[in-house]
């Protein structure tokens, strides 16, 4: 990386370290191949335990594909639209979850709690 280094501190052009901070990022990106899913603790595309996965709807369009990693056993996270279902159904054998409602997303929350005090 070029630096002007006649005097001290020494000096790097803006460009030339953006420049130079992509190379970098680039050399060390790794695509996940088809059935893979970006480990965060190995730091590795890996394919789930048993091509499983779950599908977990974050809204009406999009959701998270959850795995576990065969190598270390940490869950393995992707999001994806759901208009690609059909060809992650053929990559993986997927499971359909959906979110248990809580208080807070209901319409009209439960007011079946009762508190007793002891006097």
């Amino acid at each position: 990386m070029p630096a002007l280094t006649d005097r001290r501190p020494f000096l790097i052009r803006g460009a030339d370290l953006v420049a130079f901070l992509k190379e970098r990022r680039a050399e060390k990106r790794q695509r996940c191949g088809p059935r893979q899913i970006y480990c965060l603790k190995c730091r590795k595309p890996r394919t789930p335990a048993e091509e499983t996965a779950d599908y977990e709807p974050i809204d009406p369009n999009r959701g998270t594909l959850v795995g576990i990693c065969p190598v270390c056993e940490a869950l393995i996270r992707r999001f994806v639209s759901k208009a690609r279902l059909p060809a992650l159904a053929r990559e993986f054998d997927l499971k359909f979850t959906h979110h248990q409602e809580s208080l807070m997303d209901t319409a009209t929350p439960g007011t079946s709690c009762h508190f007793h005090s002891k006097d």
